[in-house]
C-alpha cells in the first residue's frame, strides 16, 4: 500500500531503455522503484556535497520555480 506521506512520480520511458534498466535493477536484486530512489539518493549526496546541504524548510517555502535562478 502507499505512502500517502510520499510523493508519486510519473515516469514515461521508452521500450528500450526500459527493459535494459528492468535488467540492471534485476542484476542488483532491486526492484525498478527502489533503484530509482538509490539513484536519487546518491544524486542528491553528490549535489549537496557539491553545493552544500539543501534543508528541506528553504524549499517547503519557496516555489519550486524559483529554485534554479538562486
Amino acid at each position: 500500500m502507499r505512502n500517502i506521506n510520499n510523493k508519486h512520480i510519473g515516469l514515461e520511458i521508452d521500450k528500450r531503455l526500459h527493459f535494459k534498466f528492468k535488467y540492471i535493477c534485476e542484476y542488483d536484486g532491486r526492484s525498478i522503484n527502489k533503484e530509482l530512489i538509490f539513484l536519487i539518493r546518491r544524486y542528491v549526496e553528490e549535489f549537496e556535497n557539491k553545493h552544500g546541504v539543501i534543508k528541506y524548510e528553504d524549499i517547503s517555502k519557496n516555489d519550486s520555480s524559483n529554485i534554479a535562478n538562486r
